[in-house]
């Protein structure tokens, strides 16, 4: 029997950081710096493994719903295979700076159901092609996935984000900025930004 048509869909919500490694290095990233330090954190267990313990979370809690980050999930050698598997079981929801290929893209589109495999991207503009990052928001919205990618309103880039807002509104693609938390300038951020700064965000937010 097909387990998404025995399961009672749980309230039940699991973090999951599947890695602490990614494949950019952006300058705002809570782990800026210490990655090399959280790299040795990391334990590699195999796709049965995987499958077999949340198989076992199924059996206990029924369909449960999984966020994963890290790091960067896609980054874990085997991440799709294991996600297809999983979400026989459960709903899961992937926090990514969407940086897989495009051939990547077009597999999602064709093995996975917007409704179970969801996607929060966000794109970073110190690491990845605005043109191509927006590319692959558009095949996913065109095959069912309601995205809203987000992106960080680091300093340096508050004269971009009207840019970057309108390039993305340009292609009927809405996106959230994201308050910068950390330092900057010996500033404390958020706290750090000025009023007109705060209002300005504000307004590119909605």
């Amino acid at each position: 029997e097909d387990k998404q048509s025995q399961s009672a869909v749980s309230d039940i919500v699991a973090g999951w950081d599947i890695l602490f490694c990614c494949n950019y290095r952006c300058p705002y990233c809570f782990n800026a710096g210490k990655w090399e330090q959280l790299v040795v954190s990391n334990r590699h267990y195999s796709h049965v493994d995987w499958v077999t313990f949340w198989d076992k979370v199924y059996h206990k809690y029924g369909e449960i719903n999984i966020i994963i980050s890290g790091g960067e999930p896609f980054v874990y050698s085997g991440f799709l295979e294991i996600a297809k598997e999983i979400i026989s079981m459960h709903r899961i929801e992937i926090v990514t700076n969407l940086s897989i290929e495009m051939n990547d893209i077009n597999k999602i589109v064709s093995e996975f159901s917007p409704q179970r495999f969801i996607l929060h991207p966000s794109f970073h503009p110190y690491c990845a092609q605005l043109d191509e990052f927006i590319k692959k928001i558009y095949n996913l919205k065109q095959k069912g996935w309601e995205l809203r990618p987000t992106i960080v309103a680091y300093p340096p880039l508050l004269g971009e984000l009207i840019n970057f807002k309108k390039r993305f509104s340009e292609e009927g693609i809405d996106i959230f900025v994201q308050p910068f938390i950390g330092q900057y300038l010996n500033k404390n951020y958020p706290k750090g930004y000025n009023t007109p700064e705060r209002e300005f965000i504000s307004s590119l937010s909605y």
